[in-house]
Protein backbone atom coordinates (compact mmCIF):
# COMPACT_ATOMS: atom_id res chain seq x y z
CA UNK A 1 0.00 0.00 0.00
CA UNK A 2 3.20 2.53 0.77
CA UNK A 3 4.57 1.91 -2.60
CA UNK A 4 1.05 2.64 -4.18
CA UNK A 5 0.79 5.70 -2.31
CA UNK A 6 4.38 6.84 -2.78
CA UNK A 7 4.49 6.21 -6.92
CA UNK A 8 1.05 7.78 -7.11
CA UNK A 9 2.73 11.16 -5.30
CA UNK A 10 5.37 11.43 -7.16
CA UNK A 11 2.73 10.93 -10.20
CA UNK A 12 0.80 13.60 -8.95
CA UNK A 13 3.73 16.32 -8.39
CA UNK A 14 4.83 15.35 -11.96
CA UNK A 15 1.88 16.24 -13.56
CA UNK A 16 1.20 19.55 -11.62
CA UNK A 17 4.97 20.65 -12.56
CA UNK A 18 3.49 20.34 -16.22
CA UNK A 19 0.93 23.34 -15.79
CA UNK A 20 1.24 26.81 -15.21
CA UNK A 21 1.09 27.68 -11.35
CA UNK A 22 -1.48 30.92 -12.39
CA UNK A 23 -5.13 31.43 -12.24
CA UNK A 24 -4.98 33.30 -15.52
CA UNK A 25 -5.51 31.99 -19.58
CA UNK A 26 -2.55 32.67 -21.63
CA UNK A 27 -3.36 35.78 -24.10
CA UNK A 28 -1.74 35.42 -27.87
CA UNK A 29 0.82 38.29 -28.30
CA UNK A 30 1.14 39.48 -24.10
CA UNK A 31 4.36 39.26 -22.40
CA UNK A 32 4.41 36.84 -19.80
CA UNK A 33 7.09 36.49 -17.28
CA UNK A 34 7.93 32.82 -16.44
CA UNK A 35 9.65 31.64 -13.62
CA UNK A 36 10.95 28.86 -11.64
CA UNK A 37 12.38 28.57 -7.70
CA UNK A 38 13.98 25.63 -6.10
CA UNK A 39 15.05 26.37 -2.57
CA UNK A 40 15.75 22.36 -1.91
CA UNK A 41 19.54 23.16 -1.99
CA UNK A 42 19.88 20.01 -4.09
CA UNK A 43 21.65 20.86 -7.83
CA UNK A 44 18.18 19.88 -9.92
CA UNK A 45 17.93 20.67 -13.84
CA UNK A 46 15.24 22.54 -14.88
CA UNK A 47 14.11 23.39 -18.18
CA UNK A 48 11.18 25.43 -19.94
CA UNK A 49 9.54 24.29 -22.94
CA UNK A 50 7.04 25.55 -25.38
CA UNK A 51 5.12 23.50 -27.73
CA UNK A 52 8.73 20.96 -28.12
CA UNK A 53 10.48 23.70 -28.20
CA UNK A 54 13.39 24.63 -24.99
CA UNK A 55 12.84 28.27 -23.81
CA UNK A 56 15.49 28.33 -21.04
CA UNK A 57 17.80 25.23 -19.31
CA UNK A 58 19.47 25.54 -15.89
CA UNK A 59 20.56 23.70 -13.28
CA UNK A 60 19.02 25.24 -9.69
CA UNK A 61 21.06 25.25 -6.30
CA UNK A 62 21.24 27.13 -3.15
CA UNK A 63 23.47 29.53 -4.55
CA UNK A 64 21.12 30.06 -7.48
CA UNK A 65 18.07 29.29 -6.94
CA UNK A 66 15.99 31.49 -9.97
CA UNK A 67 15.37 30.72 -13.25
CA UNK A 68 13.15 33.69 -14.86
CA UNK A 69 12.57 34.93 -18.48
CA UNK A 70 10.13 36.92 -20.43
CA UNK A 71 8.11 35.18 -22.98
CA UNK A 72 5.68 36.49 -25.83
CA UNK A 73 2.50 34.48 -26.13
CA UNK A 74 1.97 33.08 -29.56
CA UNK A 75 -1.10 31.07 -28.96
CA UNK A 76 -3.40 29.94 -26.18
CA UNK A 77 -1.19 26.67 -24.83
CA UNK A 78 0.57 27.47 -21.64
CA UNK A 79 4.66 26.72 -21.35
CA UNK A 80 5.71 23.55 -19.19
CA UNK A 81 8.46 22.84 -17.09
CA UNK A 82 9.99 19.86 -14.80
CA UNK A 83 9.33 21.85 -11.85
CA UNK A 84 6.71 23.85 -10.83
CA UNK A 85 6.22 26.94 -13.29
CA UNK A 86 4.89 29.94 -12.33
CA UNK A 87 3.59 32.48 -14.80
CA UNK A 88 2.57 36.08 -14.68
CA UNK A 89 1.61 38.69 -16.41
CA UNK A 90 4.77 41.10 -17.02
CA UNK A 91 4.29 43.79 -14.69
CA UNK A 92 6.78 46.63 -16.03
CA UNK A 93 5.83 48.58 -18.74
CA UNK A 94 9.23 48.80 -20.03
CA UNK A 95 9.26 44.95 -19.63
CA UNK A 96 11.04 43.19 -22.99
CA UNK A 97 11.54 39.46 -24.52
CA UNK A 98 15.09 38.88 -25.16
CA UNK A 99 17.14 36.48 -27.52
CA UNK A 100 19.99 34.33 -27.72
CA UNK A 101 20.16 34.39 -31.66
CA UNK A 102 21.61 36.90 -33.45
CA UNK A 103 19.69 35.84 -36.38
CA UNK A 104 16.61 36.75 -34.61
CA UNK A 105 16.80 40.11 -32.42
CA UNK A 106 14.49 41.73 -31.31
CA UNK A 107 13.24 45.39 -31.97
CA UNK A 108 14.29 48.25 -30.11
CA UNK A 109 13.76 51.86 -30.42
CA UNK A 110 15.77 54.71 -29.39
CA UNK A 111 15.07 56.99 -26.73
CA UNK A 112 13.85 54.18 -24.80
CA UNK A 113 14.51 51.74 -21.74
CA UNK A 114 14.12 48.22 -22.01
CA UNK A 115 13.92 46.08 -18.51
CA UNK A 116 15.17 42.29 -19.40
CA UNK A 117 15.93 39.28 -17.68
CA UNK A 118 19.28 37.17 -17.85
CA UNK A 119 18.70 34.62 -15.11
CA UNK A 120 19.02 32.14 -17.87
CA UNK A 121 23.01 31.85 -17.35
CA UNK A 122 24.58 30.59 -14.42
CA UNK A 123 25.40 32.98 -11.56
CA UNK A 124 28.76 31.96 -10.74
CA UNK A 125 30.14 30.03 -13.55
CA UNK A 126 28.53 31.49 -16.47
CA UNK A 127 31.00 31.54 -19.39
CA UNK A 128 31.44 34.88 -22.02
CA UNK A 129 28.93 32.90 -24.45
CA UNK A 130 26.75 32.41 -21.85
CA UNK A 131 23.66 35.15 -21.10
CA UNK A 132 24.27 36.84 -24.29
CA UNK A 133 21.12 38.89 -25.70
CA UNK A 134 20.65 40.48 -29.02
CA UNK A 135 18.80 43.44 -30.18
CA UNK A 136 17.94 45.02 -33.47
CA UNK A 137 17.57 49.09 -34.08
CA UNK A 138 16.67 50.58 -37.08
CA UNK A 139 16.49 54.64 -36.64
CA UNK A 140 13.90 56.80 -37.93
CA UNK A 141 16.99 59.60 -38.37
CA UNK A 142 20.47 59.65 -37.93
CA UNK A 143 21.60 60.39 -34.72
CA UNK A 144 24.55 59.91 -31.66
CA UNK A 145 23.52 57.40 -29.89
CA UNK A 146 23.86 56.86 -26.13
CA UNK A 147 23.66 52.83 -25.31
CA UNK A 148 24.06 51.52 -21.92
CA UNK A 149 23.70 48.75 -19.54
CA UNK A 150 21.96 49.46 -16.26
CA UNK A 151 22.11 47.00 -13.32
CA UNK A 152 21.50 47.50 -9.76
CA UNK A 153 24.88 46.59 -8.52
CA UNK A 154 28.38 46.45 -9.73
CA UNK A 155 29.94 42.87 -8.69
CA UNK A 156 30.34 42.10 -12.43
CA UNK A 157 30.73 44.35 -15.49
CA UNK A 158 28.34 44.65 -18.13
CA UNK A 159 29.08 44.77 -21.91
CA UNK A 160 27.41 46.39 -24.87
CA UNK A 161 28.76 46.57 -28.28
CA UNK A 162 27.38 47.50 -32.31
CA UNK A 163 27.67 45.28 -35.41
CA UNK A 164 26.13 45.56 -39.17
CA UNK A 165 25.34 42.61 -41.05
CA UNK A 166 26.92 42.11 -44.43
CA UNK A 167 24.81 40.28 -47.31
CA UNK A 168 25.78 36.96 -46.30
CA UNK A 169 25.24 37.29 -43.20
CA UNK A 170 28.57 38.10 -41.57
CA UNK A 171 28.03 40.27 -38.51
CA UNK A 172 30.73 43.14 -38.76
CA UNK A 173 31.60 45.24 -35.66
CA UNK A 174 30.12 49.04 -36.02
CA UNK A 175 32.58 51.76 -34.25
CA UNK A 176 31.54 54.89 -36.03
CA UNK A 177 31.05 57.78 -33.50
CA UNK A 178 33.17 55.71 -31.07
CA UNK A 179 34.72 57.48 -28.18
CA UNK A 180 38.32 57.84 -28.44
CA UNK A 181 38.94 56.84 -24.32
CA UNK A 182 40.28 53.74 -23.50
CA UNK A 183 39.97 52.42 -20.07
CA UNK A 184 43.45 51.14 -18.36
CA UNK A 185 44.51 47.45 -19.35
CA UNK A 186 43.93 46.72 -15.91
CA UNK A 187 40.19 46.39 -15.91
CA UNK A 188 39.13 43.56 -14.60
CA UNK A 189 37.41 42.61 -17.81
CA UNK A 190 39.61 44.25 -20.47
CA UNK A 191 37.97 46.09 -22.97
CA UNK A 192 34.48 45.58 -21.54
CA UNK A 193 31.43 48.47 -20.94
CA UNK A 194 28.16 49.03 -20.18
CA UNK A 195 28.20 52.58 -22.14
CA UNK A 196 28.66 53.14 -25.68
CA UNK A 197 28.87 56.17 -28.01
CA UNK A 198 27.69 55.20 -31.58
CA UNK A 199 27.05 57.27 -34.74
CA UNK A 200 23.71 55.83 -35.73
CA UNK A 201 22.66 56.37 -39.99
CA UNK A 202 18.58 56.79 -40.55
CA UNK A 203 17.27 53.95 -42.23
CA UNK A 204 19.83 51.51 -41.47
CA UNK A 205 20.21 48.24 -39.27
CA UNK A 206 22.39 47.98 -36.63
CA UNK A 207 22.49 45.05 -34.04
CA UNK A 208 23.24 45.01 -30.59
CA UNK A 209 24.93 42.36 -28.32
CA UNK A 210 23.82 42.61 -24.80
CA UNK A 211 26.21 40.57 -21.83
CA UNK A 212 24.71 41.88 -18.73
CA UNK A 213 26.39 39.71 -16.23
CA UNK A 214 23.31 39.89 -14.21
CA UNK A 215 19.74 38.48 -13.80
CA UNK A 216 18.02 41.67 -14.86
CA UNK A 217 19.27 44.65 -16.27
CA UNK A 218 17.61 47.93 -18.19
CA UNK A 219 18.49 48.66 -21.82
CA UNK A 220 19.22 52.51 -21.54
CA UNK A 221 18.68 54.04 -25.08
CA UNK A 222 19.46 57.82 -26.15
CA UNK A 223 19.72 59.79 -28.77
CA UNK A 224 20.87 63.10 -29.98
CA UNK A 225 21.06 65.04 -32.57
CA UNK A 226 24.15 65.56 -34.92
CA UNK A 227 26.41 68.67 -34.22
CA UNK A 228 24.83 70.45 -37.16
CA UNK A 229 21.11 70.53 -35.65
CA UNK A 230 22.40 70.49 -31.94
CA UNK A 231 21.66 73.93 -29.99
CA UNK A 232 23.35 74.84 -26.79
CA UNK A 233 20.87 74.00 -24.27
CA UNK A 234 21.41 70.03 -26.10
CA UNK A 235 24.90 70.07 -25.87
CA UNK A 236 24.88 70.94 -22.12
CA UNK A 237 22.00 67.91 -21.23
CA UNK A 238 24.07 65.52 -24.06
CA UNK A 239 27.37 66.13 -21.84
CA UNK A 240 25.60 65.81 -18.03
CA UNK A 241 24.56 62.40 -19.57
CA UNK A 242 28.16 61.81 -21.18
CA UNK A 243 30.20 62.51 -17.96
CA UNK A 244 27.23 60.67 -15.94
CA UNK A 245 26.93 57.28 -18.09
CA UNK A 246 30.84 56.78 -18.34
CA UNK A 247 31.74 57.42 -14.72
CA UNK A 248 28.95 54.75 -13.63
CA UNK A 249 30.77 52.33 -16.79
CA UNK A 250 34.01 53.30 -15.04
CA UNK A 251 32.85 51.80 -11.38
CA UNK A 252 31.11 49.17 -13.03
CA UNK A 253 34.89 47.86 -14.67
CA UNK A 254 37.41 49.33 -12.72
CA UNK A 255 40.50 49.75 -14.33
CA UNK A 256 42.44 48.58 -10.82
CA UNK A 257 44.22 45.34 -9.79
CA UNK A 258 42.15 43.72 -6.94
CA UNK A 259 38.55 44.83 -8.63
CA UNK A 260 36.19 42.25 -8.94
CA UNK A 261 36.89 39.91 -11.50
CA UNK A 262 34.45 36.77 -10.79
CA UNK A 263 31.98 36.15 -8.05
CA UNK A 264 33.99 33.51 -6.48
CA UNK A 265 36.28 36.02 -5.80
CA UNK A 266 36.65 38.58 -2.68
CA UNK A 267 37.40 42.30 -4.12
CA UNK A 268 40.47 44.20 -2.73
CA UNK A 269 38.65 46.65 0.32
CA UNK A 270 40.81 49.34 -0.61
CA UNK A 271 40.03 48.97 -4.02
CA UNK A 272 36.40 48.88 -3.99
CA UNK A 273 36.53 51.94 -1.89
CA UNK A 274 38.39 54.11 -4.25
CA UNK A 275 36.25 57.37 -4.41
CA UNK A 276 38.39 57.93 -8.06
CA UNK A 277 38.54 61.16 -8.33
CA UNK A 278 38.12 61.96 -12.36
CA UNK A 279 34.62 59.54 -13.07
CA UNK A 280 33.71 60.42 -9.92
CA UNK A 281 34.29 63.92 -7.79
CA UNK A 282 34.89 65.88 -11.25
CA UNK A 283 32.16 64.22 -13.09
CA UNK A 284 29.74 65.27 -10.25
CA UNK A 285 30.74 68.17 -9.60
CA UNK A 286 30.24 69.26 -13.74
CA UNK A 287 26.98 67.29 -13.37
CA UNK A 288 25.14 68.77 -10.09
CA UNK A 289 27.01 72.22 -11.66
CA UNK A 290 24.22 72.23 -14.38
CA UNK A 291 21.46 71.06 -12.31
CA UNK A 292 21.77 74.19 -10.02
CA UNK A 293 21.68 76.37 -13.12
CA UNK A 294 18.34 75.02 -14.05
CA UNK A 295 19.38 71.36 -16.55
CA UNK A 296 17.02 68.47 -15.66
CA UNK A 297 18.44 65.58 -14.24
CA UNK A 298 18.98 63.31 -17.49
CA UNK A 299 20.45 60.15 -16.00
CA UNK A 300 19.72 59.99 -12.22
CA UNK A 301 21.08 56.05 -12.48
CA UNK A 302 24.24 56.66 -12.95
CA UNK A 303 24.20 60.05 -10.79
CA UNK A 304 22.99 57.88 -7.87
CA UNK A 305 25.51 55.27 -8.67
CA UNK A 306 28.18 58.23 -8.19
CA UNK A 307 26.43 59.89 -5.36
CA UNK A 308 26.88 56.36 -3.27
CA UNK A 309 30.60 56.55 -4.48
CA UNK A 310 30.88 59.54 -2.58
CA UNK A 311 28.84 58.70 0.17
CA UNK A 312 30.67 55.50 1.17
CA UNK A 313 34.03 56.42 0.75
CA UNK A 314 34.71 58.81 3.78
CA UNK A 315 35.80 56.88 6.99
CA UNK A 316 36.91 58.22 10.89
CA UNK A 317 40.24 59.54 11.34
CA UNK A 318 41.30 57.32 14.44
CA UNK A 319 42.52 59.85 17.27
CA UNK A 320 40.96 62.81 15.49
CA UNK A 321 36.97 63.20 16.55
CA UNK A 322 35.09 64.66 13.95
CA UNK A 323 37.39 64.20 11.26
CA UNK A 324 36.86 61.94 7.95
CA UNK A 325 39.33 60.61 5.41
CA UNK A 326 38.91 60.33 2.14
CA UNK A 327 40.62 56.57 -0.16
CA UNK A 328 42.34 57.27 -3.31
CA UNK A 329 45.13 55.08 -4.74
CA UNK A 330 47.02 55.03 -7.93
CA UNK A 331 46.96 53.15 -11.22
CA UNK A 332 48.91 50.36 -11.79
CA UNK A 333 50.35 51.80 -14.59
Amino acid sequence: MKRHFLALSLLCGLSLSQVPQSNQNIQPGRLYKLSVANWSGQPTPTSIHHQGKLLAAKTLNAFDPHLALYWRAIGKQAPTSNAPLRIDLASSANATESSLDSNSPIDVALDRDYDALASTAPYFDASPDQGIHWYRLRPQATAIAYLSVQVDNRDLPSDIDTFTRDADGTLQPMREGAYAYLPESTQSMPGLSSFRVRRLEAGKEYLLRVAANHPAYTLRLRAYNTPDRRNATEAIRMGMDFLSSLGQAWHANMPRRGAVATRATLPHAEIQGCVACHPTVFTMRAYDTARANGYPDVNPHARQTLLAQLQNNPRPFPGHPGVTWARTIFSAR
